[in-house]
Parts: structure tokens; C-alpha cells; sequence
């Protein structure tokens, strides 16, 4: 359960927002945030973006029924469609280096010479390459270096850019958003 990064995907959505009639204040926030989970089941920034956006609508639009003291403003009447196509966008983007992350290992260094050197940055762009390990590692010669481990340095960067690729097309197939990065 990592609350905040639904707060700041929210918060971040919101200020990018400027079409916004009302800003909803925080008690109206928290609600949404507390039924994200509790009728939900989202628990952070991952779970949001595996959401369609039309669903979370429907969902908050239905469980959420807060007033604030304050505005005396339904939570229902400031939600819109739009606002929960952005939270699931500004989801997607804070889960992309997330999941890359997770498919390199944690390694922040492969995963900027991808991006800079291959321009392969996406779980869509590595599982390109799978066919092809060993141009990979052409177009991003750092990448040797940086997980070299002694005398055979290219057989083993060739076996985990193979190991890299395949879990890069099982995360596709988990999760369909990723396909549009």
C-alpha cells in the first residue's frame, strides 16, 4: 500500500488540469484516495495504471460522497472523466521506469545507455530487440561494460539482454497499456 503515490498522482493531475471548475481541496482528495483502495483494490501508482480511466469514473463517481465543510462542494460534482483519463496517464508514465527498472534489474545505468544509445528505453523497444541481442549491444556499448563480469563479457551481457527481452514481452503481455510506449 504506497497511499502517496496516488496523492501525487492525483495532486500532479490536478494542477495539470486547467480546465478545472472547482479544485477539490484535501478532504475530498483523501475520499478519493481512500476509495481508490478500499473499493478499488489500488494501491499505488502500478495499480492505478492498469486501470481504465472510464472505470475509475464510474467507481469514485459512485462510492465517493464527500462534502467538505468548507466549499460545501460534492467530490461528485468536481470528479470528471478527464481528470481520471490524467491520473491513469501520470500513472503510466511513473510505472514506465518502475517496471524498466524491475526488467534490468534494478540497474539505473543500462537503463539510461537503452535510452541514450538504443533509444530503447520501453518494454515495447527492448522486446524489439530480442531477436537481435547482440546488435543491441552494438548500439549501446556501454552496456558491456557496465555489466561486465570478467573474461567472457560479451556471452554475458548477451544472456541478459535475452533474459532482459523476454521479461520485457511478459510484461507486455500483463499488462496492454504498455504497448503504447
Amino acid at each position: 500500500l504506497d497511499k502517496d503515490e496516488l496523492y501525487e498522482c492525483i495532486r500532479e493531475g490536478i494542477s495539470s488540469l486547467e480546465c478545472c471548475p472547482t479544485t477539490p481541496d484535501d478532504d475530498i482528495i483523501d475520499q478519493w484516495v481512500n476509495d481508490l483502495v478500499t473499493h478499488g483494490s489500488i494501491h499505488n501508482w502500478r495499480e492505478l495504471a492498469n486501470v481504465d480511466p472510464a472505470s475509475l469514473y464510474d467507481l469514485l463517481s459512485k462510492t465517493t460522497s464527500t462534502t467538505t465543510t468548507m466549499t460545501k462542494t460534492s467530490s461528485q460534482s468536481i470528479l470528471t472523466e478527464q481528470m481520471c483519463d490524467v491520473w491513469v496517464d501520470i500513472a503510466h508514465s511513473k510505472s514506465l521506469d518502475e517496471i524498466m527498472l524491475e526488467i534490468l534489474d534494478g540497474d539505473q545505468d543500462v537503463l539510461e545507455a537503452l535510452r541514450e544509445e538504443a533509444h530503447a528505453g520501453t518494454p515495447r523497444d527492448l522486446k524489439l530487440w530480442s531477436c537481435l541481442p547482440d546488435m543491441l549491444l552494438e548500439e549501446a556499448p556501454s552496456i558491456k561494460r557496465i555489466i561486465g563480469s570478467g573474461d567472457d563479457e560479451t556471452l554475458d551481457a548477451r544472456k541478459k539482454v535475452e533474459v532482459w527481452c523476454a521479461r520485457a514481452k511478459c510484461v507486455l503481455e500483463e499488462f496492454e497499456w504498455l504497448e503504447w510506449y
